[in-house]
């Protein structure tokens, strides 16, 4: 294609996770179909240019750090141009400003293990003070009773 002989243009196979993350680092802008990678490159601050007409990750396209722009080579051209001629802010496109990744903060495993520490009665462990379940899971467990391991009863309410 015209973009493979541009020179500050790289165009990459299937990459290990480790060097997809270094080039991301210095990326000003991705044009991909990979799920993975829309995911991705909204934690760098990186826009996305998506070449599908839909996504299963539409929260990047809401917030701004994606864009959907199909197949056709005219409006992903002029779709990388207008993202690459105006200094967006970081991780954001068509005058959308993400505060966040979309995907979440990095930091669901240390809540998992703390909630998990409490559930089973370990010592020391106390109640998450960000006990958020999400809201398809709490408005379909709402009343349900478990069992910690120190055979005390909790109930899970709506948040």
């Amino acid at each position: 294609t015209a973009l493979e002989r541009v020179p500050n243009v790289c165009r990459v196979p299937p990459l290990a996770h480790e060097a997809l993350l270094w080039l991301l680092r210095g990326a000003s802008l991705v044009i991909t179909d990979s799920g993975g990678i829309q995911e991705e490159a909204p934690e760098f601050g990186v826009p996305v240019l998506v070449t599908r007409h839909r996504t299963e990750r539409m929260e990047a396209v809401e917030q701004g750090a994606a864009t959907l722009v199909g197949h056709d080579e005219a409006r992903i051209f002029a779709a990388a141009q207008r993202v690459l001629a105006v200094p967006a802010p970081p991780g954001g496109i068509d005058g959308h400003t993400p505060h966040r990744n979309p995907f979440g903060d990095g930091a669901a495993s240390v809540r998992c293990v703390a909630a998990l520490r409490w559930l089973m009665g370990l010592p020391g462990a106390q109640r998450p003070h960000s006990w958020h379940p999400h809201p398809r899971a709490a408005s379909h467990d709402a009343g349900a009773t478990v069992r910690r391991a120190d055979d005390r009863a909790c109930r899970l309410l709506p948040s």
